[in-house]
């Protein structure tokens, strides 16, 4: 159904990761502002989130909260332009004004179409007298006749097939549905198709998965041998949000290819269920569950049950010979069959049991070879009080707006390559930043590097200040200052950043004196504007005091005019 308001909800949430075309951090805001309550909201956003209709947004927004101001270049447009608030979208509504104003026909529209998309100047001159023309004969006065040829001239370059933009809609609206009335089974979906991409940043996708499901609630199971499947599962939890947990795959653990994904369920499948690790070894095919998966599979957890993981890998190779000696044994018979035959469900394990690894040690394989901290994270403390110092998210970064400005930025960083200048060989450095939403390439100069080269460092929890640059399509950003969690306030005690605040069309006085006291409460040095709606030109006021604009307070302020 096109009119479930759980999609429309879960839309105007801006909670949209997985759901097509949604995503981005600019889409996500736009959602947010517009909170689209019918297929045709979807639709055009999609058509409008482009280079050049991208500056109509605010005044489509206002039109769909604000009925009266809506205006038309003349009445009789009105049925044309109603569905998107007096704004010309698709390309389709080019056709229709010709048609209506000027009498062409469609076919006759959309030659003209064309022909201002090509800017083909002959074709342009004799289309715009004959359409001023005609218009003038269908009672239209020559300065409206000139003014919608003016708007259609402009808007040809950029108009988008609205069935195009329906098509897209579709599935933006179809996934939305999916994962508002499905949640749990929807980002199990989304989580198996990740951790099956190719992609450069599959790793990341999957980690964004996971962190958002964890925000709506579900549990994220770690990889258990007994109870993961080649792709992400549902298991019944009582903790989790519909009761339903997510169990990790056992095919989005590195080193752990298909050959040995086969052969481990073909003998799970067999024996029920493995009771033990060396059960495990010694009735699964080692030429296929060779060294390097068994301690990639005990590393990430996925042997637990069993016993500690140093046990497991301190008294690897006894329990290997075991299963060598077992194995020979076995020659000449049918190995799966037989092993199964002869009731190997009773091997136990007799290796001592030896204390655990330290956390950080554990949370680093899971790094290793899940490509993702997915238990806890080493520096979780230290990332939450960076993520609330910080006034931008990384995936938050919207292209078409922050290219060019200063943010601070909260994250652990994740790789690190230091170089030298071909100029004079002055060090500098490249790496990868990371917080809970995304991650995002930086650069550090010789200078700032010189300053801040002895907290950089992989893993490393940093608050970074610097500008957010496009490098041939590229987002990345040049660091100016650093500092580690203790320090933010020293280091960037001086430091003023600026922060807009959209008050929706509806917003009432008391919610306004709310949103003051609020942002009151929270002095500091951060400068905020308050964006007002006002037709196609929307009213910006610089508040007279500064605030501590954290990521907590984005969220409070957020949920605050929200509930409007």
């Amino acid at each position: 159904p096109l009119d479930d308001k759980k999609t429309y909800d879960l839309i105007s949430s801006g909670e949209t990761t997985g759901v097509f075309q949604l995503e981005s951090a600019g889409m996500r805001r736009v959602a947010r502002n517009l909170k689209p309550s019918q297929f045709s909201d979807i639709t055009a956003m999609l058509a409008l989130y482009r280079p050049g209709p991208m500056d109509l947004i605010p005044q489509f927004i206002e039109g769909k909260h604000n009925p009266e101001s809506v205006t038309y270049p003349h009445p009789s447009l009105k049925p044309v332009l109603e569905e998107t608030y007096g704004i010309m979208v698709y390309q389709e509504q080019i056709l229709q004004i010709a048609n209506v104003m000027a009498g062409f026909s469609l076919g006759e529209a959309d030659i003209l179409r064309r022909a201002i998309g090509k800017k083909k100047k002959k074709i342009l001159d004799k289309n715009k007298k004959r359409f001023v023309r005609e218009s003038i004969n269908n009672n239209y006065d020559e300065q409206t006749a000139n003014k919608v040829w003016g708007f259609i001239e402009a808007f040809a370059n950029y108009g988008f097939n609205k069935s195009h933009a329906a098509s897209y809609g579709m599935i933006s609206y179809q996934t939305a549905y999916l994962k508002a009335n499905y949640p749990v089974e929807y980002m199990t979906a989304l989580m198996s198709v990740e951790s099956n991409s190719k992609s450069a940043n599959r790793d990341e996708k999957v980690a964004v998965a996971i962190e958002a499901s964890k925000q709506m609630g579900i549990k994220i199971l770690p990889p258990d041998i007994n109870k993961s499947g080649l792709n992400f599962r549902i298991e019944s939890n009582k903790d989790s949000l519909n009761k339903k947990a997510i169990r990790f795959s056992l095919n989005a653990i590195k080193n752990v290819g298909e050959a040995a994904l086969e052969n481990i369920f073909e003998t799970r499948e067999k024996v029920g269920k493995f009771n033990s690790f060396t059960q495990f070894i010694q009735t699964t095919d080692s030429r296929k569950v060779n060294k390097t998966v068994l301690e990639s599979l005990v590393k990430v957890g996925a042997m637990d049950a069993f016993g500690t993981r140093a046990s497991m890998l301190e008294n690897f190779e006894e329990i290997r010979q075991t299963a060598s000696a077992y194995e020979s044994e076995e020659d000449g018979q049918d190995n799966l069959f037989a092993k199964v035959a002869d009731n190997v469900t009773n091997i136990q394990d007799n290796f001592p049991q030896i204390p655990e690894y330290p956390q950080k040690e554990l949370l680093s394989f899971e790094k290793e070879l899940l490509g993702l901290y997915l238990t806890d994270h080493p520096m979780a403390d230290a990332l939450d009080a960076v993520s609330n110092r910080a006034n931008k998210k990384i995936g938050d970064i919207d292209p078409n707006i922050n290219i060019g400005n200063t943010y601070l930025f909260g994250g652990v960083i994740t790789s690190l390559r230091e170089v030298l200048t071909r100029k004079d060989s002055k060090a500098m450095c490249f790496g990868t930043l990371q917080d809970q939403t995304g991650s995002i390439r930086f650069v550090v100069f010789p200078k700032t590097y010189q300053t801040y080269s002895e907290i950089l460092a992989p893993d490393k929890v940093v608050l970074m200040k610097g500008k957010v640059n496009d490098r041939d399509g590229e987002i990345n950003l040049i660091v100016e200052k650093m500092s580690v969690p203790n320090q933010e306030e020293i280091e960037f005690e001086n430091d003023k950043n600026s922060h807009e605040i959209f008050i929706p069309r509806k917003t009432d006085k008391k919610t306004l004196q709310q949103l003051g006291e609020l942002l009151k409460a929270h002095p500091g040095k951060d400068q905020v504007t308050i964006i007002i709606p006002n037709g196609g030109n929307p009213r910006r006021l610089k508040l007279p005091y500064t605030v501590k604009f954290s990521s907590q307070l984005e969220s409070d302020v957020a949920t605050l005019l929200d509930a409007q």
